[in-house]
Order: C-alpha cells, then structure tokens, then sequence
C-alpha cells in the first residue's frame, strides 16, 4: 500500500479486516490492475511467514475489486 502511495497519483487501496485471520484489500479506479502481482505478493508474504494463506482476487468491472486473503 505504501508503494503505491508513492509511486501513483490515481486509484485507492484500504485494508478491511473481515474477522480473524480474514482480510480485505479493496481497490478503487486501479487502471494498471495487477491481478496476479497482487495475489503473488500476498502469497509469497505469507510463505515468509511460514503461513499457509488462502488468497482470492474477485473482480467488479476492469478498474475495482478486491483480494480477500484467509490465514
């Protein structure tokens, strides 16, 4: 999040936490959508972390969605 704070000047990103162990990245007006790059980064985060994660991207239209992410 804080990357693409400072590398771009469009599109939103937050973070909701869903329950536990379940969280939410939610992405608004996202024009260069980096479907497998996000979902690769939060896998491969997890695997630093020795956690098995379930990562799953859903898509509104080309420009919003969301990756849901279950540890």
């Amino acid at each position: 999040m804080a990357a693409h704070r400072q590398a771009a000047n469009y599109g939103e990103w937050s973070i909701v936490s869903r329950g536990p162990r379940h969280v939410e990245t939610i992405y608004r007006t996202e024009y260069v959508w980096l479907e497998s790059a996000i979902a690769g980064a939060a896998v491969g985060t997890f695997d630093a972390c020795n956690l098995v994660a379930s990562v799953k991207t859903q898509l509104d239209d080309r420009f919003n969605g969301s990756t849901l992410i279950t540890w």
